[in-house]
């Protein structure tokens, strides 16, 4: 199984931070290879960026001491010109909000593989937006949060 969630974050500028993290869990139920239901979720605390004082400022950004997961409840798929959409409740910071995301998936025949991308705004989770170098340069008003979660299909 492989499983990993990114984050991008765009500066004012052209400077960007990409996060990765790879505590990441979850399932998926399928009938008639199609996802009925499911939950990804997130270890806060394992975002790295190749820098500690960043990842550090990241932890107290999402507020890990309160709130170590961020999760995804899978409501829905469906498909809609064809691509792929999953609809359900991102919960980030203990707030939750309904999120349509679209999606690639290669159904195999021991495996599924999700890939997805959405951008979240930071005031929609009551985050505060982050900056470097203190005031210097802010960032833009939402990050891209994308995964890639490989399924081993049972039974």
């Amino acid at each position: 199984e492989f499983r990993r969630v990114l984050f991008r974050s765009v500066f004012i500028g052209s400077d960007e931070i990409i996060g990765i993290n790879k505590e990441v869990d979850g399932f998926v139920s399928l009938s008639n290879d199609k996802i009925e239901s499911g939950k990804i979720i997130i270890n806060s605390i394992g975002f790295n960026t190749q820098n500690n004082t960043r990842d550090k400022h990241i932890q107290e950004i999402l507020n890990v001491s309160q709130y170590p997961e961020i999760s995804f409840l899978i409501n829905r798929h469906y498909q809609k010109e064809n691509q792929d959409y999953l609809e359900g409740i991102l919960k980030i910071n203990g707030i939750e909000k309904k999120q349509i995301i679209p999606i690639k998936i290669i159904n195999e025949i021991n495996r599924i593989s999700i890939q997805g991308k959405v951008n979240v705004k930071y005031e929609d989770f009551n985050i505060k937006t982050p900056s470097m170098g203190g005031f210097i340069k802010k960032s833009k008003e939402e990050i891209e949060i994308g995964g890639k979660f490989i399924f081993q299909k049972k039974g």
